[in-house]
């Protein structure tokens, strides 16, 4: 009976410490302090969650930072350890294209100028 209310105790103190973490996120990112809201964000990673809120959050820090490598890191991570692996699938999709696409006008653009100049 000890064990099963350690446990229990356990998983409630690390619901808590995700749950505070998150509000800390917040605050710092209302406050664009981007380093402090990563930094709890990844504790919670590091508690085992598998919030996709928490992966959600990442994911705005890494594009407000126009962190692309960022981004796709903290999906291969979502995808492997979330509950939503499809959403993070498609998002990850959705970025890859869009970059493809960005970088492809970037080259026409250059093209385009070279042969003005």
């Amino acid at each position: 009976m000890k064990n099963k209310n350690n446990k229990s105790e356990n998983f409630q103190n690390r619901i808590k410490i995700v749950k505070e973490n998150e509000k800390k996120a917040d605050r710092s990112s209302k406050k664009n302090r981007l380093t402090d809201t990563e930094k709890a964000l990844n504790n919670n990673l590091n508690t085992g969650t598998k919030n996709s809120l928490n992966y959600d959050l990442l994911l705005a820090v890494e594009e407000k930072k126009d962190n692309y490598s960022g981004v796709l890191s903290i999906l291969e991570d979502a995808i492997k350890n979330s509950d939503n692996k499809e959403k993070y699938k498609k998002l990850r999709k959705k970025i890859i294209m869009k970059k493809i696409l960005s970088d492809m006008n970037i080259i026409e653009d250059n093209e385009n100028t070279a042969e003005l100049g």
